[in-house]
């Protein structure tokens, strides 16, 4: 409503100031007003239409420079990720290259004492091992647990073994 009455108040003082403009200079300088009223406000017009569209891409450019910036900050985020991925993949094949090795190792135990009751098995009483204190033929070598059943190696039947805190 503001900008009906504004446009309404211009092109009455505009007619106003070339009616004047006639009845005291005559119909060309009436003209040649009229055509600078017009010049003017092209002008005018011009220069707001260049505000707007400097407003608008001066906008643009703070839109993508904070989108540009979000990507950046994002970017930096998966870099670091991937790092701790990496991280965290070589600990997981530390940790799966000793358990293997723990596992192969509780085999080469196995093999040992399945040979060497094999062995004792093959050579009868009283070949082999030498006797206990006390005239048993059940001796136990040093390092063999109860019995004769083969020692544990660490991380063997629930034990837990943690490499990295």
């Amino acid at each position: 409503m503001k900008v009906i009455v504004a446009m309404g108040l211009a092109i009455f003082g505009v007619g106003l100031g070339v009616w004047w403009l006639e009845d005291r200079f005559g119909s060309e300088v009436a003209l040649a007003g009229l055509v600078l009223v017009f010049v003017v406000a092209c002008l005018v017009l011009g220069w707001l239409l260049s505000i707007a569209s400097s407003r608008q891409v001066l906008h643009a450019v703070t839109r993508f420079n904070e989108r540009d910036a979000m990507t950046d900050r994002y970017r930096q985020q998966t870099a670091q990720y991937l790092l701790e991925g990496d991280h965290l993949s070589q600990q997981a094949l530390v940790i799966r290259e000793r358990r293997l090795d723990r596992q192969l190792a509780t085999q080469q135990m196995q093999q040992r004492w399945e040979i060497e009751q094999e062995r004792r098995m093959l050579q009868g009483p009283g070949w082999g091992a030498p006797s206990a204190p006390g005239g048993r033929d059940d001796f136990v070598p040093d390092g063999w647990g109860p019995a004769g059943t083969p020692p544990r190696v660490i991380g063997q039947d629930g034990e837990s073994y943690r490499e990295f805190d």
